[in-house]
């Protein structure tokens, strides 16, 4: 039986440390996301010729990867305090 089967049957087990590995992997993967948004709305800050059509999007976009960054790190600190690097500071990501 695959995965998936055992999960839609409700017969899958997870662990805390299965759990701590999908929220931690949701965070780095927001965070990554976040980067990518943020160097596509710099081209309209630097004055480069962006595509305006897209900045709104681009904008929901990364409000939406910033709101799952900061679900996915309370679901993980919740789960385990030391999973992520200390911040930097206010405005750190724990991103290496």
């Amino acid at each position: 039986m695959r995965r998936s089967e055992v999960w839609v049957r409700g017969q899958a087990k997870l662990t805390t440390e299965d759990l701590a590995r999908y929220w931690k992997d949701e965070y780095y993967s927001a965070v990554s996301s976040i980067h990518y948004y943020e160097n596509l709305m710099m081209q309209y800050e630097d004055g480069r010729e962006g595509n305006t059509v897209h900045r709104a999007t681009y904008e929901e976009r990364l409000a939406s990867f910033r709101a799952r960054r900061d679900a996915a790190r309370v679901r993980l600190m919740a789960l385990d305090p030391d999973a992520l690097p200390a911040p930097r500071d206010d405005t750190a990501d724990g991103w290496a």
